[in-house]
């Protein structure tokens, strides 16, 4: 699996992971997480460097975007959320590896804190 800076070109391949992940049979139309990766991806607290795609022989499996946040109007972090995996490809570590690699870019970069944005029943 080879984990790498999403590019533009990587969107819709994304947005279709993001679809499938977050699907859900008893509400119909596209999942409220396209909506909000649209919206990250057009947003002024975007970075790219912290929007990592998982690719498994050339196909976009997961994805996982990290956008800045502010605590108390001032105090930078790293807002996580949404993470998704492609349901087929799930249980098999992708969406830890991708936390991971989130969590190292930030480190690296000097980010003092991230905060997983989701439902705790997700993300145990």
């Amino acid at each position: 699996m080879l984990l790498r800076t999403e590019t533009p070109v990587d969107r819709p391949a994304i947005g279709k992971v993001v679809s499938k992940a977050f699907a859900d049979p008893a509400t119909p139309g596209e999942p409220g997480e396209v909506v909000l990766l649209e919206a990250l991806y057009a947003c002024d607290e975007y970075l790219d460097r912290f929007s990592v795609v998982a690719v498994l022989v050339r196909e976009n499996v997961g994805h996982a975007i990290a956008t800045r946040g502010w605590l108390d109007g001032d105090i930078p972090l790293l807002g996580l959320g949404p993470i998704a995996v492609d349901p087929e490809h799930q249980g098999r570590g992708i969406g830890g590896a991708l936390l991971t690699e989130i969590r190292e870019r930030a480190t690296a970069s000097g980010e003092q804190a991230i905060v997983l944005l989701g439902h705790t029943g997700y993300y145990p």
